[in-house]
This record gives C-alpha cells, structure tokens and sequence, in this order.
C-alpha cells in the first residue's frame, strides 16, 4: 500500500503541474481586422501652375510678353495679378478607427496597422483666357491668340494621422506619385489605368508614448504639381484600407 500511495501521489503532482503550465499559457491572439472606405464623390483640385506660354498675337504684345516670360511654369502663389495661393495637401478620402472598440486597449503597444489607399487620378488641361473681363485678368485690352502648352506634370497623394485631442494631422509614411505626360491642348488624355496606391505599416513605437491611441482619424490627402492642369478623381475610385493586426505578448 506505500507503493501504491507514493505512485498515486507523485502522478497527482506532476499532473498539477502540467495542468498549471497549460492554463498559464498566454491567450491567442484576436483575429485581424479590415476596414475599408470608399471615397462616393467626386473630387477635383484646380491648376496651382500656369502653362506654358509658348507664342502670341495680340493688339497687347506687351502683355503677352510679360506673360510668356513671368508666368510660364510658375507657381501661382508668386505671380499678380494671381487668384491662387499654392495650395497645401487637401483631404480626399477620411475615416476613422476606433482602435479601443475594435481591437481593445491590451493591444496597442502591440498591434501592427497596415494602411492602404487607391486613387484614380485624371488631369486636364486649363486653358487661360489673357482677356482681363474674365478669370484670372490678366491683359487689358486683349484681342488675339496665344498658343499654350501643357506638360504634364505629377500629381502626389500622401497619409495623413490625427491623433485625439489634435487638430492637425501629421503626415506618416512617403508620398506616392503619378507622373503624367504632356497634354495636348484639348485633347483628352486617359491613361488606360491611371491609379496611384500608397501604404504605410504602424505600430505603437511610431506614436507618443510607445502605443496606438485609442482612436485614429486617417486622411488620403493629395497635391496638384501640374502645368496648368486640373487634377480629379471620379467617384467610387478611390479608398481606403485598414488592417490591424494584434498581437499578444
């Protein structure tokens, strides 16, 4: 009978400890999550270069002058009688993650978020009437021509990242850029797939304080860096995609 007790007894004892080293095992990790926003709208952004003012005839040739060899290529923030200042990155697609909802607080010095977005961007070009009666007036009197060309230019959309209690957004990741060619004069040009993607992968040590913040505003912004062309983006073509991955330590 003291064999049996002394058997049964160390058998319960490593028993408990292989009970103990099971439950003490961490817990797996939540499955990964998507998000993703489509931008519904339409969106476009205005020349903030002039074209090329390649040749003239005018009852004004003095003005034609100072436009082909003032304004050619120039930004419009540094020109008058100019209507545009140089634009800053604008919004085109918003949306925010409730990183606490969704993943929960335990995971933000762990997480990794992996952040994506798509833009279909098109440029056209905007020819200037010199005429002062109409915008941007820049000749008075104006009677006659000018021949002006459009080349291309490019067109950058970057990651934008407001944490809470700010109000404004840090650029995280680089830009990514389309370039686009030479645009003739009314003349469409539609590349047979002119997109631009761009992502940019987070964790906790990019943030104040080593972790995520609870929630997370995220802005696709984009620049017009083209020679007098209009840049858009149709609607439905272009969005964002947020994937967070947690993970347990």
């Amino acid at each position: 009978m003291r064999r049996a007790f002394t058997f049964l007894a160390a058998a319960l004892f490593f028993g408990g400890q292989l009970s103990a080293q099971v439950d003490g095992r961490a817990a797996p990790s939540p499955a990964p999550k998507v998000f993703s926003t489509v931008g519904a709208a339409a969106a476009a952004y205005e020349p903030t270069r002039w074209p090329d003012f390649v040749s003239y005839s005018s009852d004004n040739p003095g003005c034609g002058a100072w436009m082909k060899d003032s304004l050619s290529l120039k930004l419009k923030s540094s020109t008058q009688p100019a209507i545009y200042t140089k634009a800053a990155p604008r919004s085109i697609l918003s949306t925010t993650v409730d990183f606490n909802k969704e993943i929960g607080a335990a995971y933000n010095k762990t997480a990794t978020v992996v952040i994506t977005w798509t833009v279909r961007i098109e440029a056209y070009p905007v020819e200037i009437n010199p005429w002062s009666g109409v915008t941007p007036g820049l000749c008075s009197p104006w009677h006659g021509t000018y021949t002006e060309d459009f080349p291309g230019g490019e067109a950058r959309t970057m990651l934008y990242i407001t944490p809470p209690g700010s109000a404004v957004g840090v650029q995280k990741g680089r830009k990514a850029t389309m370039t686009f060619p030479p645009l003739a004069t009314q003349t469409n040009n539609n590349p047979s797939d002119p997109t631009v993607t761009g992502s940019v992968t987070l964790t906790g040590s990019d943030f104040t304080g080593g972790e995520i913040p609870d929630t997370l505003k995220l802005d696709v912004m984009w620049e017009n860096d083209t020679y007098g062309a209009q840049i858009q983006t149709p609607a439905n073509m272009r969005n964002i995609t947020v994937l967070v991955v947690p993970v347990t330590r």
